[in-house]
């Protein structure tokens, strides 16, 4: 399963000189991405943005983008955003096993956005808010990715829509008093709306809102 990804440095309109990698990714057999990149290109200055024309520029890369199965996503003066809506449910479990196991991203934000919608609602017994650069910040904020860890123990597709995740989550918070997060087990439930992307992001805990909210609030010695 191909797809095509442009990643740009923000912004690109008016920043030159900015490059724009365009790649190829593909889905192995365990559900990594490998990509490949084909063609990287200035799209700023004399010879690139400046001669072509934004709208022009914009609409070649909604077009390719469109060959191969995915959307284009533009804010004003910000580099084009390629979403992945072609996949199938198992692929998209594929890739959320991949974030996890590999990623790690509740302790490290490293997640694929291309497979989220932007507005994508996260929720959990704590938390709930709307956006995907919101929470990935939110969670670059709160864990150390130096002594936190997360570890998938199953997940598995409910229905066309609907992806779920079990896993077991430990580490230690960024503030000064180093609070310790015992190890704890939850689930994601990820539902894929009709676009192709997730729209929505809720997790369960098997502790209460009180032992987290006491273990955030208890020192701790972290380990060197």
């Amino acid at each position: 399963m191909f797809s095509m990804a442009l990643a740009c440095p923000t912004p690109w309109i008016t920043a030159p000189p900015n490059c724009c990698s365009l790649a190829l990714r593909s889905l192995n057999s365990s559900g990594s991405l490998r990509v490949l990149t084909i063609q990287t290109k200035c799209i700023a200055g004399n010879n690139g943005l400046g001669k072509l024309g934004r709208r022009t520029a914009l609409q070649r890369i909604a077009f390719v983008g469109t060959l191969f199965g995915a959307t284009v996503e533009c804010g004003a003066g910000f580099a084009s955003q390629i979403k992945y809506t072609n996949l199938s449910i198992e692929e998209i479990k594929s890739i959320i096993e991949n974030d996890i196991n590999k990623g790690q991203y509740y302790v490290t934000g490293n997640m694929t956005k291309e497979i989220y919608k932007n507005n994508c609602r996260f929720r959990d017994p704590t938390t709930d808010l709307v956006g995907l650069d919101k929470y990935i910040s939110a969670v670059k904020f709160l864990f150390d990715p130096n002594s936190s860890k997360q570890e998938l123990l199953s997940i598995s597709v409910i229905d066309p829509h609907t992806i779920e995740a079990k896993w077991r989550l430990e580490g230690y918070l960024k503030f000064p008093w180093n609070p310790h997060i015992e190890p704890y087990e939850g689930s994601t439930r990820y539902v894929v709306d009709d676009s192709g992307l997730i729209s929505s992001h809720e997790e369960t805990w098997d502790i209460s809102v009180w032992t987290a909210l006491q273990e955030f609030l208890l020192p701790s010695q972290k380990p060197t």
